[in-house]
């Protein structure tokens, strides 16, 4: 090994390709001891994991779920949330999701109809 403050011009390809040896096993290690970097996907959870997210409790989860005012998806007789959509949620505030939009959609619809038929 060359040490660095005597390095002739005639050692320095030597020292160069040491040096680049080191930044190698420097890199794989690096590399080993970090896990990779999570793919920007957008990760499906669980109840449990919602209210974490949302720091809520189970049962207000489940009443925001029933009353249409938090965004959730249904397989069965389970709930899965999509974290990107809570997250957004949290920081916009309440945030009308499908059914609340189609139900505002109908009682405008109904209620224009019924002004109608009155005429």
């Amino acid at each position: 090994m060359i040490i660095m403050e005597a390095i002739s011009f005639d050692q320095l390809p030597q020292a160069v390709g040491q040096l680049a040896a080191k930044l190698d096993r420097i890199e794989q290690l690096l590399q080993k001891q970090s896990p990779p970097p999570k793919e920007a996907k957008d990760d499906i959870v669980n109840i449990d994991a919602a209210c974490k997210i949302l720091d809520l409790a189970k049962p207000t989860v489940y009443g925001l779920v029933s009353q249409r005012k938090l965004p959730f998806m249904k397989k069965g007789k389970k709930l899965y949330f999509s974290r990107q959509e809570l997250t957004e949620w949290l920081q916009h505030g309440h945030r009308a999701v499908k059914d609340d939009l189609e139900t505002i959609v109908d009682n405008a619809l109904f209620s224009t109809k019924s002004k109608r038929r009155g005429r």
